[in-house]
């Protein structure tokens, strides 16, 4: 996972592919976002060398068009930007092919990766169980805002970006998104008799 305390050595990376031509640069960002894009394509799609194919096209693009593109803050935000609108060029074409309806912006699969943890480490097996069975109570819309903002760490003007989404409704809907997942796990929890547990998630 991305941790903010790197956000502003990519962006030099990246500035220094920019103003440079440096194809080290850019081979250090696109290694060391690799994952975060594979994991978030394979929230849409199964098929992985589509999904490649996706990181390929965008990291090809940025060669091509070095000259044109300008300063980037937030690297991983701004990767998953372009990724996102490729990935879905690319479904959408299978689309015409294997005539798949409303796809792939209503498919948002949360649990289609190893990165299943929303809830910290330490909390026990059972309640994340009941956490988990929340999620995937929620829409396609919240459980992928809800990726976007604790597993891939971005802030709330990125996915505002990605999601193509006012900050306003970004925030409103985190907060709806976590308000649903902590009512419901309640009442399973209490159903449950587990009166005594409690689960947080950080909403700054």
């Amino acid at each position: 996972m991305i941790r903010s305390s790197k956000v502003q050595n990519y962006s030099l990376f990246w500035k220094k592919f920019i103003t440079e031509g440096s194809q080290e640069a850019l081979s250090l960002i696109y290694f060391n976002h690799f994952d975060l894009l594979f994991n978030f394509g394979l929230k849409y799609t199964s098929d992985r060398q589509t999904i490649e194919d996706s990181i390929q096209n965008i990291f090809s693009y940025f060669l091509k068009n070095r000259k044109s593109l300008g300063p980037v803050n937030n690297i991983p935000g701004y990767l998953l930007t372009c990724f996102r609108r490729q990935l879905f060029i690319e479904l959408k074409k299978q689309k015409k092919l294997f005539l798949i309806e409303n796809f792939p912006e209503d498919h948002f699969n949360f649990y289609n990766s190893p990165e299943q943890d929303l809830i910290d480490h330490e909390e026990d097996n059972q309640l994340r169980t009941v956490v988990n069975q929340c999620i995937s109570n929620l829409t396609v819309k919240q459980q992928e805002i809800i990726y976007l903002r604790f597993e891939c760490e971005l802030s709330y003007e990125d996915i505002a970006k990605i999601l193509e989404i006012t900050v306003e409704s970004c925030y409103k809907l985190v907060y709806r998104s976590i308000n649903a997942i902590r009512i419901e796990a309640e009442k399973i929890l209490c159903k449950k008799g587990r009166t005594n547990i409690r689960f947080d998630i950080d909403q700054k």
